[in-house]
């Protein structure tokens, strides 16, 4: 499919691709991907003034050769240098009065250069997984910007630091990755164009304007918080109005008390809830929700028992539960519960004595994952225990463990009528 893709590119002149095989163009492009090539870009390529670079190297560029090729292809609008082995990012970028796209993710690059603030035009700043240590100065200028993409995927999670004047970026779609402190709180609620925002570092002494400030975003569709640090109790009940187009909501911290809004919002088709430590059941309110697909709970519960009500969760298709270490009854199943469920997830619930009745009426099921559980738990379900009649029925049952590496490992307990 690569190939045939190249080989349209190339008929259609739509863009061209250089390789080490492949190490000059023929003609000017508008649209050029260099891959794993040590080429002195401008150099090499007079007068092709592209509009879209993207650059797939495991090899460094000395910056020098960005200088001169920042200089010369003033038309581009897409500058995406994901993976690129570059520390530095020329000052020589602000002349680049045109782009509207500019990836750095996965580089090496700690510091971006004061000259970013006249790139007027920039619509999307992707820095995900880089070296980046701050936001630099003026950034707020950029008014234009629709997608801010801040987040490191690392273990540190870092969160990156707004600018005072974050209300001037009203056109904003996308945020992702910035740290909340009481001035950005307050400033939030002007950006009533978000659809998806990811925000952390959260603490309970700017709850109530948070919220206030969520509130606004009338066109959000998917929000993430997470708390200062696994222990930082969130008061979320403050959020009396949600966004009522939200669609997805993973919430990582502290509640205790069960957001009640949740339970009421019909647009909600993806939840993941965290280190909530709710004192009461939450599945006897969520599985009222009628459109949810997926539905995460790790450690979000310390009571003994849970309990799906009759007709509950209609639509849910993937449920996961995990790390429910006091857990020790799930309550019975009814036949109209959970009727579209396929795939389900128990894992680390030490407690848990067996499946609860019913279970047989998941007909829908695939696939059960069972990881971390008593011996007691899983000898009732392998062949011949007293579960075994409630899951015979599912296609597929697998135990999963962890390499030490952080890798997930499975083993089949169950293949059909095949063992």
């Amino acid at each position: 499919m690569r190939d045939i893709a190249i080989h349209m590119f190339k008929k259609e002149e739509f863009a061209a691709i250089l390789t080490n095989r492949r190490n000059n163009f023929e003609e000017a492009q508008r649209r050029l991907a260099i891959q794993n090539t040590a080429i002195d870009i401008p150099g090499s390529m007079p007068e092709l003034n592209p509009r879209s670079l993207l650059l797939f190297n495991d090899q460094e560029f000395p910056s020098s050769s960005f200088c001169r090729m920042f200089s010369k292809f003033k038309l581009l609008r897409i500058l995406d240098l994901e993976g690129t082995k570059i520390k530095i990012l020329p000052n020589e970028v602000g002349g680049l009065i045109h782009l509207r796209y500019l990836s750095l993710r996965r580089t090496q690059i700690e510091e971006l250069p004061l000259s970013l603030q006249r790139l007027h035009n920039l619509q999307t700043l992707d820095v995900r997984d880089s070296h980046l240590k701050g936001l630099p100065t003026g950034i707020e200028m950029l008014t234009k910007f629709r997608h801010l993409n801040l987040m490191k995927i690392s273990d540190s999670r870092e969160f990156y630091k707004m600018p005072k004047k974050t209300a001037s970026l009203s056109n904003l779609q996308t945020l992702s990755g910035a740290s909340v402190d009481s001035g950005f709180s307050r400033e939030l609620g002007y950006l009533t164009q978000l659809k998806k925002l990811l925000i952390g570092e959260v603490k309970g002494e700017d709850c109530r304007q948070l919220c206030d400030s969520i509130s606004q975003l009338k066109w959000l569709r998917s929000l993430k918080i997470l708390g200062q640090g696994e222990d930082e109790e969130l008061n979320l009940q403050e959020l009396s109005q949600p966004p009522q187009y939200l669609e997805k909501l993973i919430l990582k911290c502290v509640m205790k008390e069960f957001p009640q809004w949740i339970g009421s919002h019909n647009c909600l088709r993806y939840i993941t809830l965290m280190n909530s430590q709710f004192v009461k059941d939450p599945l006897t309110t969520l599985g009222q929700l009628p459109n949810l697909v997926y539905l995460t709970l790790f450690n979000a519960y310390v009571g003994k028992q849970i309990c799906c009500t009759s007709g509950g969760f209609p639509k849910l298709r993937t449920m996961r539960i995990s790390y429910m270490e006091e857990l020790e009854e799930w309550s019975r199943i009814e036949e109209v519960t959970m009727k579209s469920l396929r795939y389900l997830y128990i894992e680390s619930c030490p407690k848990l004595k067996m499946l609860p009745d019913g279970f047989q009426h998941l007909a829908a099921i695939q696939q059960l994952y069972l990881g971390d559980m008593s011996e007691e738990f899983m000898k009732k379900v392998r062949r011949g225990g007293d579960d075994h009649l409630k899951v015979r029925h599912i296609p597929h049952i697998n135990k999963v463990g962890n390499d030490g590496d952080g890798k997930y490992m499975y083993e089949s307990l169950w293949d059909g009528e095949k063992i």
